[in-house]
């Protein structure tokens, strides 16, 4: 990342890659069973962003920026172990691609020494883990209904979020209060989803 001051504000501009390798195999006595729950599967992320902080004049400031990723996934072996190499898991492509985009704008203005307000909105979006998108008959410790088990789907899209937040705040040398309040809309939330009883 690299950051650039000027008399009015500063801009950021950056790169970054994250590179995700999984696997899980159980053994489940009770059930005799011996399997890859999550088979091997891998996510690379590569991702872009820039930022912004401009001050149009000394009351106010305003920050924007706005990032993208482009994400690869795949899972390299059969969920069974049995069938070798596999292009498809549940009827739909095992290698997956997202383009993936975050973004705000938010506005800060001083009314009086003391009293600043601000307001600000944002969107971003969040992919399925490869255990979301890949898990096999997985026993997972968050579902606490016994013999639970997860099953995945590479079918699912990255959620998104919209979000607008207002706010106030009251600053001396001897007080600092605030108050804030956010609001947002999520499409596509990643959840569980009941298929069957146990």
């Amino acid at each position: 990342a690299s950051t650039w001051q000027s008399d009015r504000g500063h801009y950021a501009i950056g790169t970054d890659m994250i590179l995700l390798n999984t696997e899980l195999r159980e053994r489940e006595a009770f059930a005799s069973r011996v399997g890859v729950s999550v088979p091997r599967s891998q996510s690379i992320d590569l991702g872009v962003f820039y930022e912004e902080v401009f001050r149009p004049h000394t009351r106010a400031k305003v920050t924007g920026g706005f990032r993208v990723d482009f994400m690869w996934n795949d899972a390299r072996d059969d969920p069974d172990a049995a069938l070798g190499r596999i292009t498809e898991f549940d009827g739909v492509s095992i290698d997956q691609r997202f383009i993936m985009y975050a973004g705000y704008l938010t506005g800060e203005y001083r009314l009086t020494p003391e009293w600043t307000v601000d307001v600000g909105f944002g969107t971003s979006q969040r992919p399925p883990t490869l255990t979301d998108m890949y898990a096999n008959f997985a026993f997972i410790g968050s579902l606490q209904r016994g013999v639970t088990s997860l099953f995945g789907s590479p079918a699912l899209e990255p959620e998104r979020i919209y979000q607008i937040d207002l706010g106030t705040q009251y600053k001396t040398d001897r007080w600092n209060l605030g108050i804030h309040a956010f609001h947002a809309w999520i499409e596509d939330y990643l959840t569980y989803e009941l298929n069957g009883q146990p």
